[in-house]
């Protein structure tokens, strides 16, 4: 009998993630000239063993569904990345040559697992209309054109993929100003393309727009004077400017706010609440020892404090929620099965973490965006997701104040 459940698989995600790091620490010095250290104390692993099993046990009943091939998904690409990763670094060494490969080699293992054939496709039941999402009020379209999947998605899904990984590299190399002109390139023709490749079918000019949007924090960037990047303002200004373009595409299109998850959801707000707070803090804790970043402001601890709630809460876990799950997962979604829609919008998400130049970020932003999908397709509200994205950034950032 087949059973998915969100933090069973989180749990697993997570717990396999902490293993690998373990080893890859045992096995040497993986980045280079910079010592790699953790303190991996009986207490700690105890700890964050007990964390895990309490989200798991916490929403077990409130949180099972069918998630399809999603764990599968996830499992492929975080095992297949590390299995090239490991011994690539032993003889190539913790570079930017290393980055690109390990980059390419995930998004590519990424894209191959998501077309997995799915023997248990779910199919939706035709039994309600279902409004289109760029329609309000009572108009829909017909149950058989929502539902019918898209002629070749692969090819449209494969070069907005390549295109972010591209960008990105491009934009953290020393060809930083490429890599801008190419997401505002990509800001720009996405949404255009749309007239020829959607051919009237909504769906495919709903991702292509929303694909567009996803380039739209990186092109704000050249808004600002090089001197204000190091400003405590800066992530308050960027992610201001994206929920605008956001905003302001919802309100041109006529979205409805239901579908995009504004809603307090199918799962009582106390557990949703709940599992998000526990779902943040396991995964700031396993991001500390992944990234070691430094503090983002360094003034009094109360200070600091409000501002990473405020910043990380408001500014960072709303805008990309909204705009990754809420907009790029829910417009996939109307035409893949929900593992494909959730496994594609991750890996998007995960190459956005291209600029720390750490490869394990790029895996465990994947998964951490597995999850956030998962909490999403299950509760239908961004409740869950946006506060489990944003407490686990600011444990994160919490915890650098003190080591």
């Amino acid at each position: 009998m087949r059973k998915n459940f969100v933090y069973p698989i989180s749990f697993l995600l997570l717990s396999l993630h902490f293993a690998f790091l373990l080893l890859s620490i045992k096995a040497g010095d993986i980045f280079g000239n910079e010592p790699y250290g953790v303190r991996a104390s009986l207490m700690t692993v105890l700890a964050f063993v007990l964390l895990s099993a309490a989200v798991a046990m916490v929403a077990w009943k409130n949180f099972s569904f069918p998630a399809g091939q999603t764990s599968i998904v996830a499992l492929l690409s975080i095992s297949g990345f590390f299995a090239l990763y490991l011994p690539l670094q032993h003889f190539i060494g913790y570079t930017y040559t290393l980055l690109i490969i390990s980059a390419v080699l995930f998004t590519t293992i990424g894209l191959i697992a998501s077309y997995v054939p799915n023997r248990t496709v779910e199919a939706r039941s035709c039994t309600k209309i279902e409004a289109s999402p760029f329609h309000t009020k009572t108009e829909a379209l017909p149950c058989g054109s929502i539902r019918r999947p898209w002629k070749n998605p692969s090819l449209i899904l494969v070069c907005v993929a390549f295109l972010a990984l591209v960008e990105e590299l491009l934009l953290n190399s020393t060809y930083a100003g490429v890599g801008l002109s190419l997401a505002l390139i990509a800001l720009i023709s996405l949404p255009l393309s749309a007239a020829v490749f959607s051919k009237g079918d909504i769906r495919v000019r709903g991702f292509l727009e929303v694909s567009g949007l996803v380039f739209a924090n990186r092109v704000v960037l050249s808004a600002f004077p090089i001197k204000f990047l190091a400003l405590p303002s800066l992530l308050p200004a960027i992610y201001t400017l994206v929920l605008i373009g956001c905003i302001l595409y919802i309100a041109y299109r006529g979205i409805d706010l239901n579908y995009l998850g504004l809603v307090r959801g199918e799962t009582p707000i106390l557990y949703q609440v709940l599992a998000g707070l526990l779902t943040g803090y396991v995964l700031g804790f396993v991001e500390y020892f992944v990234l070691r970043p430094t503090p983002i402001i360094t003034v009094s601890l109360l200070r600091s404090l409000v501002y990473l709630v405020a910043v990380m809460m408001v500014f960072v876990g709303i805008t990309e929620e909204f705009l990754f799950r809420g907009l790029l997962q829910r417009t996939l979604e109307d035409t893949l099965p929900p593992w494909q829609a959730i496994s594609i919008s991750s890996l998007i998400f995960a190459l956005m973490h291209l600029g720390w130049l750490n490869p394990i970020e790029i895996v465990f932003a994947y998964a951490a965006g597995t999850i956030f999908g998962l909490m999403f397709y299950k509760t239908r509200s961004l409740i869950t997701p946006i506060i489990a994205h944003g407490f686990g950034n600011v444990i994160l950032y919490t915890i650098v104040l003190f080591f």
